[in-house]
């Protein structure tokens, strides 16, 4: 994708004590030890704290869930109060990382990547997950448009380091399959939306924006990863994207392939390749309906 200007190769990585400039009030505060759940219910010295600092002790509550193995989160199943302090944990957590991406002053850095891994890894629990959607799932959503509104409607010259980030981050996300579904029709939704306004413009010889030209090979990068990692798992649980669905998308796809192929060559190609990813998804999932509808008669 090197004529759409997005670099998919570059390193860059933002140094952590730039960071504490916008995260840490400028007080002198000791390492932080590692932090037990916190119930809501208690009177804690986090309520003296900045958001900034309230934001890192949720992140190191999860991060340390998670890097204590499965048996620490099954036991909290055990118990709704502390089940219901995760729930917090994530809830929290996510108004933070919302408010930063929102604001585009603030640097990124892998700090961030790591706290949308932690959050993944703990939706992708499975003695988690169902609380945590519950209670959490209109953030979880609006996370996800606000990292998709990134990729598409930042203009300034120093965008493609971010949205190398951000691209990244929605993988991450996707990677979690209670996730990956509403990411991948956003994506669609998205494209498709752009395919039409293209073509459009292509019908009349109009000038097209061509930022927001380059902004969408961030889209199809991630939808072409999150794809790939649908058709790997299909194999293995038989479950997919809705057909009717995909079947959709194709029709529009395939049409903008044979209308735009001359004019945007390289765009018209992504579209064909996801075009095969998607036949390959509605293909898997027609063959495992049949498996299913086979075997019940036996």
């Amino acid at each position: 994708m090197e004529d759409s200007g997005y670099d998919l190769s570059s390193e860059w990585e933002t140094d952590l004590s730039e960071l504490s400039q916008h995260f840490v009030e400028s007080c002198s505060l000791p390492p932080f030890p590692p932090l037990p759940l916190v119930k809501k219910a208690q009177a804690t010295p986090e309520s003296s704290l900045s958001s900034h600092m309230k934001f890192l002790q949720h992140l190191l509550t999860l991060k340390n869930l998670t890097e204590s193995g499965s048996l620490v989160l099954t036991d909290l199943t055990h118990s709704e109060t502390d089940s219901s302090t995760v729930s917090d944990s994530v809830s929290r957590m996510l108004d933070g990382l919302i408010t930063f991406y929102r604001n585009p002053k603030l640097p990124f850095s892998k700090f961030w990547t790591e706290a949308v891994d932690t959050l993944a890894r703990v939706i992708n629990d499975s003695n988690l997950s169902n609380h945590i959607l519950k209670t959490c799932s209109k953030k979880l959503e609006e996370f996800q448009n606000t990292l998709l509104q990134i990729l598409i409607g930042r203009s300034h010259i120093n965008r493609f380091q971010e949205q190398r980030y951000v691209s990244h981050n929605l993988v991450t996300l996707g990677s979690c399959s209670l996730l990956r579904k509403s990411i991948i029709s956003l994506l669609l939704s998205e494209i498709n939306c752009f395919v039409d306004d293209l073509r459009a413009i292509d019908q009349v010889q109009a000038s097209y924006d061509v930022t927001r030209y380059e902004n969408v090979f961030s889209l199809l990068w991630v939808l072409e990863q999150l794809l790939l990692k649908e058709n790997k798992e299909e194999h293995t649980s038989g479950t997919g994207l809705d057909d009717q669905e995909v079947k959709k998308y194709l029709q529009k796809l395939d049409e903008a392939i044979f209308q735009l192929s001359d004019t945007f060559p390289l765009f018209t190609f992504y579209l064909w390749r996801l075009g095969l990813l998607l036949n390959s998804t509605e293909t898997e999932t027609i063959e495992n309906d049949s498996l299913s509808q086979n075997s019940t008669k036996y």
